[in-house]
C-alpha cells in the first residue's frame, strides 16, 4: 500500500536539541533512551509542526504539574529546572530564540518529497510569533536552517528564512490547514482538533484504565457544550440572590425595629389603659356612693314607714282615750249646762279643724296653680299647644265653676302625657343611633391608628385574614417557604388616582382574594375545605398559571403597577379585557369603563356604586387615603355624637320634668277659698255663744269628781299625744335625712359626671385604650379576670422602665439602620416616626422584594428553559453522535484480522440516576417536538400520559434546582460531559470466549489484559480516518508501548501495525530494544549529556523485509 511517509525531522533549538536530524522509517521507528532523556520531546515536536497541537505528551513526568507543565516556551528556551525557573537559553543571554521544526515527507505515489515546517520566535516573556511554511519538491538536505555569523552558526529568524528561500509564511490556522491538504488528509481546520486527540489518545493512553475511563478519555471526543447562557443565567440568579439577601436583611432590620415598636406601643397602651382604669374607678366610686346614698334612702324610707305605723297605733290609742274622755265629759255635761257648753266647744273645735283643713287645701291649690302655670310655660317652649291657659291662672278664684277648672286641668295633663310619650320614642331612637355612631367611631379611630403606623385597613375582611393565618400555619408546618397574601397587597401603585374609585368599586371583594403560588394551591385549598372561614375567595393559581390571558393595550389593568407575576395575571383576568375610555365612549365597546364609574359590560351600560367602598386597598397611597377618609368620617361622627348627646340630655331633662309634673296631679279642693270664708264666719258666731254658756255654769261636788275624771283622761290623752308627736318628729328627721341624701346624690352624680367627662375626653383621644380599660376593669370587678385590675405602683414603675428600654432600643436600631444607608436614603430617628419605618418596609416588600422575586423567577425559568431546551438536547444529540462514532469504530474493528475480535458495547444509562433522567427527558422532548410549556396536553397524542409528563417535568426541575442550589460550576460541567450519560463495556470473541465482557477477563484489573484491545481500538479509530483517503499519511505515535505485554503479544501487535500499513513511531526504554527494535526499520538512540545537551546516537537501520541491518 502506497502512502505519504515522514522520512526526516530536523530540530533546531527545540528543548535540548540544538541542531539535530532524526530519520524516520517507512513503517516502524523506535526512539530509544532512558527516562527523561528527551524521547517524547521529538514526538511533541512532530505533532506540533504537523498539526499545531500544543497539548504535549501527557505521559511525561512534567505534564500538568504547575510550573513543570510543558509548553512552547519550556521547549524553545529549554527549561532545565522547573522549580527554580532556570532555562538553558535564558532571556538575559538570548533575548530572542529562533526555533525550527522541519518535517520531510515523501509521496510514494507521486514519487516526490516536500518539507513542512514551523519557525517559532520566542521573545523575553512570551512567544513572539509562529510561522508555518511548505516547500514543494524539497528535502531537508536542500535546506539550511542556520547561517554563519563569524565563527558561530545561528538559526534564521522567520524574516531571514523567508528571504533566503522565498517561502510564504502562514499563520497557524492557514498553515495547519495547508499541511492537512499536503499530507493527504484534507481536513478542514476545525476537524484537526479531533485528529490531534486521536493521535494523543493512542500515544499516551493508560493501559491500566478501566473500560469506562479508557473510552471516556481515549476514545470519545471531548465535546465543549456551550453553557455560556447557563452561566449567564446562573450569574444573574446569583446577582439577584445577592440583592435579595440585602433586601431580606434590610426587611429583617426593619422588622426588628417594628417589633420593638410593637412591644413599645403595647406597653405604652398598658400604661395608658391603667391610667384610664383609675379614672374609670373614680367614676365607679362616685357611682357607688350614689348607690350607697340611694340604699340609705331606701332604708330610711322603711324606717319612716315603721314610724307611720307606730304613729297610727298611737292614734288608735289616742282615739280610745279620747272616747273615754268624751264619755266622762258627757256625764259631766248631764249635770247642768255642761252639755250645752261642751256642744259649743265641740262645734268650735270642729269649725277650727275644718277651717285649718280648708286653709291647707287653699294653700295646696295655690301651689298646684303655680306649678301648672310653670308646666304650661315649659310645654309652650317645647312647642306644644296649651289650651285653657287663662282658666289655669284663675284656678283659686271663685268666679269659675268646678267643671271649668277640672276641664283645664285634664287638658294640661293629657298634653303632658302626649309630649312625654313622644320624647320616650325619640329618645329610644337616639339611643340606637348613638350606639351605632359610637361603634363606627371606634372603627374609624382604629383605622386612623393603623394608618398612622402605615398599616392597611383589613378590619372588614376578618374572614380572609383568619383563613390566611390557617393557611400560613399549614405551609410553615409542611416546610413550604411561602407566606400567603391578599391580591391587593401586591399592587404597589395605582398610576392615576382619578381611576381609583371606579377600579376599586368594580373589583369589590375580589381585591381581597387570597393568593398563593401555584405550587402551594393544593395545600391552601385543603386548608380551606376544613376551615370555618371558607366563605371567601381563594384564587385557583394552578388553573390561572395555565391560562393565557389577553390584556388589551388600553386596558384598565395598565393603571395598576404589580411586580408579582401571579398577582398581575389575576388582575389581568378581571381587568385585562376592559378598555379604559372616556365617559362618552363607554357605549362603543363591549367591555369598557370610565373613571367616573360608568361601565359597559354584558351588552349593557350602568354606573358602579362607588359609595359602597368601605376602604381603599390598592397601592401605597391607599393607606393615606383611608386615613384622610376615616379622619373626615370621624369628625362627622363626633359632631353627630355631640348632637345626639345634647338632644338626648335635653330629652332626658324634659322627660324627668314631665314625669315629675304628672306627679303633681291629684285630687284638690277646687272650692277651698269659698269654703274657707264661710267657715270663718261660722266659727266667730259659735265663740260668742260659748262664752255666754260658761257664765251660767255652777260649781258642785259631783261636777268636780267628774271634772277630775275628765282631767285624768285628758292627761293620759296628752301623754299619748306627746309620744305621737315625738314619733312624728323622728319621722320628720328621717325624712330630712332622706332629703339630705338626695342632695348628696345630686353632688355625687355631679362628680360622677365630671369623671365621666374625663373618660369621654380620653375616649376622644384614645378610644381603643378606653374601651379596653373599661372592658378589662369590668371583667376584673366581675371576678372573670384577676389581672384586669389597676397595677401596683411597683409594677407600673417596672412597666415604665421597660417602655424606656424599648424606646432606647428603637433609637439604637434606627441609628444602626441609618448608618448603613446613604444620606438620601436615611429615615428620621425618633419614637414619633414609626410610620416612616412601616412605609419603608412596605415599599421594600411590595416594590423591591416582589420585583426581585419576579426577576429571580424569570431567570430561574430562563435557566430551566436553557437547560431543558438547549443544554439537554445538545447533550442528547452529542451522545447519539458519539454512539454513531462507536458504531463506526466497531465496523473498523470487525475488519481487523486478529485472533480475538473486540467490539464496543456503549448504551445510554437507564437507571435512576440524574443522567438517565436527563436522557429520558431529552427523548421526551425529541418525540414531542420540543413543545413549549403550556402545551403539555398535546403530549397525550404522542403516547405520554399526564402523570408521566408531570413526573418527567418534576424530575428535570428537581435536577435543575439541585444544580442551582449547589451553585457550583463544576457541577454544571459534570452534567455537560455527554460521556457521563452512557455505560461502557468491550465485548470479546475468540475460540475460547463468546460474547464475553472484557471487564470480566483475567488480567483486566492489572492492565495486562487491556493493552491489545485498547491499542487495537485506538488504531481502529485512526484507521477510520486514514482508510478513506487514497494517498495520505498513516502516522501513529506511541509512547512507552506494550508495558506489561509478553514478547509474543508484542510480535502480534507489531505485525498488526505492519499489516495495517501504519507508520508508527515508538518511544521506549532500552529494555524494549530486543522485543520491538528487531521489527523496526530505524532505531534512534537518544543520549542526554545534560538537560540542555541532547544528542542522537548511532542510528541503526533495519531492512525489516529481508531482516538485514
Amino acid at each position: 500500500m502506497s502512502k505519504i511517509v515522514l522520512r526526516n525531522v530536523q530540530l533546531i533549538n527545540w528543548y535540548g536539541f540544538t541542531n539535530t536530524i532524526v530519520p524516520v522509517a517507512e513503517n516502524l521507528t523506535l526512539i530509544s533512551g532512558e527516562n527523561e532523556c528527551g524521547k517524547s520531546t521529538i514526538l511533541d515536536a512532530i505533532k506540533y509542526a504537523y498539526t499545531g497541537d500544543t497539548q504535549f505528551n501527557k505521559a511525561t513526568s512534567g505534564y500538568n504539574t504547575g510550573v513543570g507543565k510543558r509548553n512552547l516556551i519550556s521547549y524553545t528556551r529549554c527549561l532545565v529546572d522547573a522549580s527554580a525557573g532556570v532555562y538553558a537559553r535564558p532571556a538575559e543571554k538570548i533575548p530572542v530564540v529562533y526555533t525550527h521544526i522541519a518535517l520531510e515527507y515523501y509521496d510514494q505515489i507521486n514519487e516526490k518529497s516536500f518539507v513542512l515546517g514551523v519557525i517559532i520566535e520566542t521573545a523575553v516573556t512570551d512567544i513572539r510569533g509562529t510561522y508555518w511554511y511548505a516547500m514543494e519538491e524539497k528535502c531537508l538536505a536542500d535546506i539550511s536552517f542556520v547561517y554563519e555569523d563569524g565563527s558561530a552558526l545561528k538559526p534564521y529568524d522567520a524574516s531571514g528564512f523567508q528571504k533566503r528561500y522565498n517561502v510564504k509564511l502562514r499563520k497557524k490556522q492557514d498553515g495547519v490547514a495547508l499541511f492537512m491538504q499536503m499530507v493527504g488528509l484534507k481536513l478542514p481546520y476545525q476537524e484537526v482538533f479531533r485528529y490531534q486527540r486521536k493521535l494523543r489518545n493512542i500515544m499516551a493512553y493508560n493501559p491500566a484504565a478501566k473500560i469506562r475511563e479508557f473510552i471516556k478519555e481515549s476514545v470519545l471526543e471531548e465535546h465543549d457544550v456551550n453553557f455560556e447562557k447557563l452561566k449567564d443565567a446562573k450569574k444573574n440568579i446569583e446577582q439577584i440572590n445577592s440583592r435579595l439577601e440585602l433586601i431580606e436583611e434590610e426587611i429583617g432590620d426593619l422588622d426588628a425595629i417594628l417589633k420593638d415598636y410593637a412591644e413599645y406601643d403595647e406597653r405604652v397602651m398598658q400604661l395608658k389603659v391603667d391610667d384610664i382604669k383609675l379614672k374609670y374607678r373614680n367614676m365607679l366610686s362616685w357611682k357607688e356612693k350614689c348607690c350607697t346614698a340611694e340604699e340609705a334612702i331606701r332604708k330610711n324610707g322603711i324606717e319612716v314607714e315603721a314610724q307611720i305605723k307606730t304613729i297610727k297605733e298611737l292614734s288608735t290609742e289616742i282615739d280610745a282615750l279620747d272616747r273615754y274622755y268624751m264619755e266622762a265629759k258627757a256625764a259631766l255635761r248631764e249635770l247642768n249646762v255642761s252639755k250645752a257648753i261642751d256642744n259649743s266647744r265641740q262645734q268650735i273645735t270642729a269649725f277650727e279643724k275644718q277651717l285649718e283643713k280648708r286653709k291647707s287645701e287653699k294653700e295646696e291649690l295655690e301651689q298646684f296653680r303655680k306649678r301648672l302655670l310653670h308646666v304650661a310655660e315649659e310645654l309652650k317652649k317645647m312647642e306644644c299647644e296649651v289650651s285653657y291657659f287663662e282658666a289655669l291662672k284663675k284656678l283659686t278664684e271663685t268666679e269659675l265653676s268646678n267643671l271649668e277648672k277640672q276641664e283645664a286641668i285634664d287638658a294640661l295633663r293629657a298634653e303632658i302625657r302626649k309630649k312625654r310619650d313622644s320624647i320616650v320614642r325619640s329618645k329610644a331612637y337616639l339611643d340606637r343611633e348613638l350606639k351605632e355612631v359610637q361603634l363606627e367611631r371606634g372603627e374609624q379611630s382604629k383605622i386612623i391608628e393603623n394608618c398612622d403606623r402605615n398599616k392597611a385597613d383589613y378590619s372588614h375582611v376578618q374572614e380572609q385574614t383568619q383563613l390566611m393565618r390557617e393557611i400560613n400555619k399549614e405551609l410553615k408546618k409542611q416546610g413550604i417557604d411561602e407566606e400567603v397574601r391578599m391580591a391587593c397587597e401586591y399592587v404597589s401603585e395605582l398610576k392615576d388616582e382619578a381611576w381609583r374609585d371606579a377600579i376599586e368599586a368594580f373589583l369589590g371583594v375580589h381585591r381581597y382574594a387570597i393568593l398563593v403560588s401555584p405550587q402551594a394551591f393544593d395545600t391552601a385549598n385543603e386548608v380551606m375545605d376544613h376551615s370555618g372561614h371558607r366563605y371567601v375567595e381563594l384564587v385557583n393559581t394552578k388553573r390561572l398559571s395555565e391560562r393565557r390571558i389577553k390584556c388589551e393595550e388600553d386596558s384598565v389593568c395598565h393603571y395598576l403597577q404589580i411586580q408579582n407575576e401571579t398577582a398581575a395575571k389575576y388582575f389581568q383576568f378581571w381587568l385585562g379585557s376592559i378598555h379604559a375610555v372616556e365617559l362618552g365612549d363607554v357605549a362603543k365597546y363591549d367591555n369598557a369603563m370610565s373613571k367616573e364609574g360608568k361601565l359597559g359590560r354584558n351588552m349593557a351600560v350602568t354606573y358602579i356604586n362607588t359609595k359602597k367602598i368601605k376602604s381603599y386597598c390598592l397601592g401605597g397611597a391607599a393607606i393615606e387615603l383611608n386615613r384622610k377618609r376615616a379622619a373626615k368620617k370621624l369628625e362627622q361622627l363626633e359632631k353627630r355624637e355631640k348632637e345626639i348627646l345634647s338632644s338626648r340630655h335635653t330629652m332626658q331633662n324634659q322627660d324627668v320634668f314631665l314625669q315629675s309634673s304628672l306627679d303633681y296631679f291629684k285630687d284638690y279642693n277646687l272650692e277651698a277659698n269659698r269654703e274657707c270664708e264661710q267657715l270663718s264666719a261660722e266659727l266667730e258666731a259659735e265663740n260668742v255663744r260659748y262664752h255666754a254658756l260658761l257664765e251660767a255654769q255652777k260649781n258642785n261636788a259631783e261636777f268636780m269628781a267628774l271634772s277630775q275624771r275628765v282631767a285624768d283622761l285628758e292627761k293620759q290623752l296628752q301623754e299619748k299625744t306627746k309620744k305621737k308627736d315625738e314619733e312624728t318628729k323622728k319621722r320628720y328627721k328621717l325624712e330630712a335625712e332622706i332629703e339630705q341624701k338626695k342632695k348628696d346624690i345630686t353632688a355625687y352624680r355631679a362628680k360622677e359626671a365630671e369623671e365621666k367627662k374625663h373618660l369621654e375626653e380620653e375616649q376622644q383621644l384614645n378610644r381603643s385604650a378606653t374601651e379596653k380599660a373599661i372592658a378589662e376593669y369590668d371583667r376584673y370587678l366581675a371576678g372573670e379576670d384577676k389581672k384586669g385590675g389597676i397595677m401596683q405602683l411597683s409594677e407600673k414603675e417596672q412597666m415604665a422602665k421597660r417602655v424606656s428600654s424599648f424606646a432606647a432600643n428603637i433609637n439604637g436600631q434606627q441609628q444602626a439602620y441609618n448608618n448603613r444607608k446613604q444620606e438620601e436614603e436615611r429615615l428620621p430617628i425618633g419614637l414619633e416616626y414609626e410610620k416612616s419605618y412601616h412605609q419603608r418596609r412596605g415599599k421594600i416588600w411590595i416594590d423591591d422584594l416582589q420585583n426581585l422575586q419576579q426577576k429571580l423567577k424569570e431567570q430561574t425559568m430562563r435557566y430551566e428553559n436553557i437547560f431543558k431546551r438547549e443544554f439537554v438536547l445538545n447533550i442528547y444529540e452529542t451522545a447519539r453522535a458519539a454512539r454513531k462514532d462507536i458504531a463506526q469504530i466497531n465496523k473498523e474493528l470487525r475488519k481487523l484480522k486478529f485472533a480475538t475480535r473486540y467490539q464496543f458495547d456503549v448504551k445510554f444509562l437507564n437507571d435512576n440516576s440524574d443522567y438517565a433522567k436527563i436522557l429520558r427527558y431529552a427523548e421526551y422532548l425529541q418525540q414531542t417536538g420540543n413543545l413549549a410549556d403550556g402545551q403539555i396536553a398535546l403530549t397525550k397524542l404522542m403516547g405520554y400520559e399526564d402523570d408521566e409528563v408531570e413526573r418527567r417535568e418534576r424530575e428535570i426541575k428537581d435536577i435543575i434546582n439541585r444544580i442551582i442550589e449547589k451553585n457550583d460550576l463544576a457541577e454544571i460541567q459534570k452534567f455537560a460531559d455527554y460521556r457521563n450519560y452512557m455505560s461502557y463495556e468491550i465485548i470479546i470473541n475468540n475460540e475460547e470466549v463468546k460474547d464475553g465482557k472484557l471487564s470480566k477477563q483475567v488480567g483486566y484489573n492489572s492492565g495486562a489484559g487491556t493493552q491489545i484491545p485498547y491499542t487495537l481500538i485506538l488504531s481502529a479509530a485512526l484507521s477510520m480516518l486514514y482508510n478513506v483517503r487514497v494517498n495520505s499519511v498513516r502516522l501513529i505515535f506511541i509512547d512507552e508501548p506494550f508495558e506489561k505485554m509478553s514478547d509474543h503479544n508484542i510480535k502480534l501487535m507489531l505485525d498488526f501495525f505492519k499489516n495495517q500499513d501504519f507508520q508508527v513511531i515508538f518511544c521506549a526504554p532500552p529494555n524494549k530494544l530486543e522485543s520491538i527494535g528487531s521489527e523496526c526499520g530505524v532505531i534512534i538512540p537518544v543520549l542526554k549529556n545534560a538537560n540542555d545537551d541532547m544528542l542522537i546516537g548511532k542510528v541503526k537501520f533495519h531492512d525489516t523485509v529481508n531482516g538485514a541491518n
